[in-house]
């Protein structure tokens, strides 16, 4: 065969093996004296990344971020491990997304089994603690 086809042929592998690479979006957000970024990455009906709340004068929070999305609503957990200690830390975390803008919410939060989560008929969008824009 000619080296033309091997070449094809190895480009149609190379992008066929690619088509599932996922993509993170790279948001950023502002409250009051705190940033936040946020890297999602978003596959089917599931959502994972990467998360870091910077304050003045308070400690950094980096983390990982994980759930479901339902519709619009992206719910699952931010694991992070705080400043000087050695033992992660899970809260409930719930977005909203409209559009380029992802609105963190807030509500009751419960804990089963060690898993924290938002009461569904709590969460609200209406006074967010974040308003994450995508860069």
């Amino acid at each position: 065969m000619s080296s033309v086809l091997y070449s094809s042929i190895i480009v149609l592998l190379w992008s066929s093996c690619n088509t599932n690479v996922e993509k993170a979006e790279e948001y950023v957000a502002i409250y009051k004296k705190d940033t936040a970024y946020l890297s999602l990455t978003i596959y089917k009906d599931t959502y994972h990344g990467n998360m870091r709340v910077k304050g003045v004068g308070k400690d950094t929070e980096l983390g990982k971020v994980r759930g479901k999305i339902m519709g619009d609503t992206l719910i699952g957990d931010f694991i992070y491990t705080p400043y000087r200690t050695k033992y992660e830390k899970r809260k409930a975390f719930v977005l909203l997304r409209q559009g380029n803008i992802l609105l963190q919410g807030n509500g009751l939060q419960h804990v089963y089994m060690g898993i924290p989560y938002y009461d569904p008929a709590s969460i609200s969008f209406d006074n967010p603690t974040f308003v994450f824009h995508r860069n």
